[in-house]
């Protein structure tokens, strides 16, 4: 008998029902760096992130620090020799076919082009400012 208002008590104390969950998809871009060609490619996601004014290191530590490049800094030299350096690398430890290597290497730049897209690109000079020939 006790058992029986315990469990009465308890499903009055229940909500009769709980909202209905919404699932949304939600785009998130992966950013997959394989440990192989990092060192070759690290350089150029920071020079994407720094030219989308992303701080180095995480935000609010001691590790946090101004990008090392200028907001809107053309990053393309940077992906190239990223490129060229990853496939060196990658030649020197036997690794593939020259085109799996740069099957690898697309796909890993790609990421991050991907990633990159995330955050915002620095505003142009001429915007937010008032048309002069008004």
């Amino acid at each position: 008998m006790i058992g029986l208002l315990f469990l009465a008590a308890v499903q009055a104390a229940a909500p009769a029902s709980a909202p209905p969950v919404v699932e949304r998809a939600v785009p998130m871009e992966r950013l997959d760096i394989p440990d192989e060609v990092a060192p070759a490619v690290v350089p150029y996601m920071r020079c994407l992130m720094g030219s989308r004014g992303v701080p180095e290191g995480r935000p609010g530590t001691a590790a946090a620090r101004a990008p090392s490049v200028a907001p809107g800094t053309d990053c393309t030299p940077v992906r190239a020799a990223a490129a060229r350096n990853a496939e060196a690398m990658l030649a020197a430890q036997h690794r593939g076919t020259p085109q799996e290597r740069a099957a690898l290497i697309e796909r890993t730049l790609a990421s991050i082009d991907g990633f990159a897209t995330h955050f915002a690109p620095p505003a142009s000079p001429s915007e937010g400012k008032p048309n002069a020939s008004n």
